[in-house]
């Protein structure tokens, strides 16, 4: 099942939005949430302010505790919600024993964008979930594997301690860290790569374990060991946990220079949407017909949106590359022609001690400045040749996707 409260909302109307996962512990000791909030509100502000042109979207199932406090301080914040449930939702019900829990539930659930229920990834697990165990743990794995797979960062309120349950905080931890395992049921295909990226590790005491690794609520960035920031300077080697390694929130890393070109992307999209609205509209309707567009789900729809603006952009930039390269072309042939020219009447005796041999010399310094003033221009500050291959590279990835695009 899958609910939305407005296909064209906040979520959607952004090309490229920064998705953030949670996962973390039920049993958040009370004493503890107003500390843990601030932590949490700190890295949304923090991305938000590194990122400003990106949405931020945070992917939570809204179970008990630290899913629930980071959707509470994300809705505060201004942070879209989106929500993934384990299992059909008057079954994942039962797991919140009082009505307040429920209730908190269903009002979380009522302002998220939008919310949809998973499907078993093995055959008979949804109904052997009915009696609880490790099919209900297993259905929570595969939760854990979906915010995974489709979140950026992943934010942890987590003790640091392994407690070897499948669908528990260190299980998705690994998964984020080191990817799912390819003989897991839960990876899509066999070929897939691994999908890894940043912690945000905040230790967070809880009932059953009042003495996290870490003093609360301190916050540390977990990287994965095998990535090139793994490796760079600042890296520490005895991070809490065996596959990462812990860098400064604030160090520059491969994943923040990604980040950074999605908000440049993002930028872009919006600053030059009403001068490239006729090119999406014909990339779009180029891929699928407008009257096929509206009978597709919104995600879907978004995917669509996404590509269409990404080929207009792309079209865009590669204009602007081939334009200054025919006027650095024709800079610098007219720089050789006044130089030749000069060349050839500088031992004229009609124009020797006249002021026209000088003024061929200011031309062709004159055309060789603005030319190499063109090349920074468009290398530095418009970064056209970069843009282009970036968003060319982005629409035909959305392409394929988009392309397999059906009504239902």
């Amino acid at each position: 099942m899958y609910q939305s409260r407005d296909c064209r909302s906040p979520v959607l109307s952004a090309p490229l939005p920064l998705v953030i996962g949670v996962t973390g512990h039920r049993d958040v000791r009370p004493v503890d949430l107003e500390a843990l909030e601030a932590q949490v509100r700190a890295i949304f502000e923090d991305l938000r302010k590194r990122y400003p042109a990106t949405p931020l979207v945070l992917l939570s199932p809204l179970a008990e505790g630290a899913d629930r406090l980071a959707a509470r301080v994300a809705l505060s914040c201004g942070v879209s919600l989106i929500v993934p449930l384990p299992m059909a939702q008057d079954l994942y019900e039962t797991d919140f024993e009082t009505p307040a829990s429920l209730a908190e539930f269903r009002d979380l659930l009522q302002q998220a964008e939008a919310w949809f229920e998973l499907a078993p990834a093995v055959d008979g697990v949804q109904e052997a979930t009915e009696m609880g165990g490790a099919s209900r743990d297993r259905l929570y794995a595969q939760v854990g594997a979906y915010i995974v797979r489709n979140c950026q960062i992943l934010i942890a309120l987590w003790d640091g301690v392994d407690s070897g349950r499948e669908g528990g905080t260190a299980q998705v931890v690994r998964f984020k860290l080191e990817g799912i395992p390819e003989s897991d049921p839960l990876v899509c295909s066999p070929i897939e790569q691994p999908e890894t990226g940043p912690v945000y590790h905040i230790a967070t005491p809880r009932v059953s374990n009042p003495h996290p690794n870490s003093e609360p609520p301190t916050l540390q960035k977990l990287v994965p060991r095998s990535s090139p920031e793994g490796t760079g300077k600042g890296a520490d080697r005895t991070g809490l946990y065996p596959g990462a390694n812990v860098v400064a929130p604030d160090a520059a890393t491969p994943y923040d220079r990604i980040y950074r070109r999605m908000n440049t992307f993002n930028k872009d999209a919006v600053t030059l949407a009403p001068r490239l609205a006729v090119r999406q509209q014909t990339s779009r309707a180029a891929l699928l017909p407008e009257s096929e567009v509206e009978n597709i789900r919104a995600p879907l729809r978004h995917e669509l949106d996404c590509y269409a603006t990404a080929d207009a952009l792309a079209q865009h930039f590669e204009h602007r590359r081939n334009g200054t390269l025919l006027a650095l072309l024709g800079l610098l042939t007219s720089a050789v022609i006044i130089f030749q020219i000069y060349s050839l009447i500088r031992h004229n005796q009609e124009w020797k001690g006249g002021a026209r041999p000088q003024i061929l010399v200011g031309l062709y310094l004159g055309s060789l400045a603005v030319a190499y003033t063109l090349y920074l221009w468009a290398k530095w500050w418009g970064d056209y040749d970069n843009k282009y291959f970036d968003y060319r590279a982005l629409a035909e990835g959305l392409r394929g996707r988009s392309s397999g695009a059906s009504p239902g």
